[in-house]
């Protein structure tokens, strides 16, 4: 029986030693992650490409991806399952894949590379991971807009306390190239603001959202909701600056922090902090899961008397940051982010 050697790799980012099996023997695949994946084999183009060298590897995959006219026949592998690969002919050979995630509209692509050679006898397998990711995708665009249909638009939703129905009250939406252009650095006593080219922590779990919405949850309830690709950090809050006027002497007296996550639990805290006063006020409650984050204000708990009602009519602006907390070297990087403007109805 002819023999072969089969190379693995993943290509532009790891090359893996040699693994081999026969010709018309098959070659297995291994999802080791919770979300299933999603592959094909030798996808109409692949051809084209230099394989190993990662620059066309990147742009030929991101264009796959992006086309709105292919029709592609993936095949599923749930985790933990094994899928076969057989008869594969001698020479290369592309396996395109994602990992649909559960908790993001972002999934990340997986391409391994194959290139079988007549030379010794062998089967082999191989174990799927999402790391290192070649690049990520959207799930509700390009040649995967309708592929899940009626399940792209799914955003899981963090149960918390309080009526559901909710109205915007304010928001605003980030592009995935936005980054302002300076940002503050406090370390000890000293603070500045320097260039953003300069930050060691922008980007960072949840300082960059995709949203961050306020929600009017009636009965006295307001909902804080936002999405970050890369998730949520325990050295991270954001930072809502209140003012009730934008006029010259208007001041900020009130600033709600809101910490997505507390000691490495899922669990975070939304707290009200008064100019003067040394001790914030609990006023409400935050989850996450994954790259999603939704939490709940009780307007009852601050201390002035105020409504939803009061809130749609007032003139109520708010400058929106993240800061990331470097308590080791007690130091922080803040980012502004927008001034969100309440919807008055």
């Amino acid at each position: 029986m002819k023999r072969y050697t089969v190379i693995l790799f993943i290509l532009g980012l790891v090359f893996f030693p040699f693994y081999l099996f026969p010709e018309g023997g098959s070659l297995s695949v291994t999802n080791g992650e919770s979300d299933p994946f999603y592959f094909v084999l030798d996808p109409e183009g692949f051809d084209e490409l230099a394989i190993g060298n990662p620059a066309p590897v990147y742009e030929w995959v991101s264009e796959f991806f992006k086309s709105k006219e292919k029709s592609v026949p993936f095949s599923r592998i749930d985790s933990g399952e094994t899928q076969f690969l057989n008869n594969l002919y001698p020479g290369t050979h592309l396996l395109v894949g994602f990992f649909k995630s559960k908790n993001s509209l972002r999934y990340p692509v997986k391409v391994l590379g194959l290139t079988v050679k007549k030379e010794i006898n062998y089967r082999t397998s191989y174990t799927l991971y999402r790391e290192p990711v070649l690049l990520t995708v959207p799930g509700n665009k390009g040649i995967l807009k309708d592929y899940f249909i009626d399940k792209t638009n799914e955003i899981p939703v963090v149960t918390v306390p309080g009526n559901t129905e909710t109205d915007t009250l304010a928001s605003a939406s980030f592009s995935d190239s936005f980054r302002p252009a300076t940002f503050t650095r406090k370390r000890g006593t000293e603070s500045g603001v320097y260039p953003i080219s300069d930050s060691r922590f922008w980007g960072m779990g949840g300082t960059r959202v995709t949203y961050f919405k306020i929600l009017d949850k009636k009965n006295n309830k307001i909902g804080i909701q936002a999405y970050s690709e890369k998730g949520f950090s325990k050295s991270l809050s954001y930072f809502l600056y209140l003012y009730f006027s934008r006029n010259k002497k208007a001041e900020n007296t009130y600033t709600v922090e809101v910490k997505p996550v507390f000691k490495g639990s899922k669990n975070g805290f939304i707290v009200l902090w008064e100019k003067g006063k040394k001790k914030p006020l609990v006023i409400g409650f935050v989850s996450t899961e994954g790259s999603f984050m939704n939490g709940e204000i009780d307007l009852m708990k601050i201390p002035f008397n105020v409504t939803y009602s009061d809130i749609k009519k007032a003139d109520i602006t708010i400058d929106l940051t993240s800061c990331w907390f470097n308590l080791t070297k007690n130091s922080y990087e803040e980012f502004f982010l927008s001034t969100l403007d309440t919807i008055r109805r």
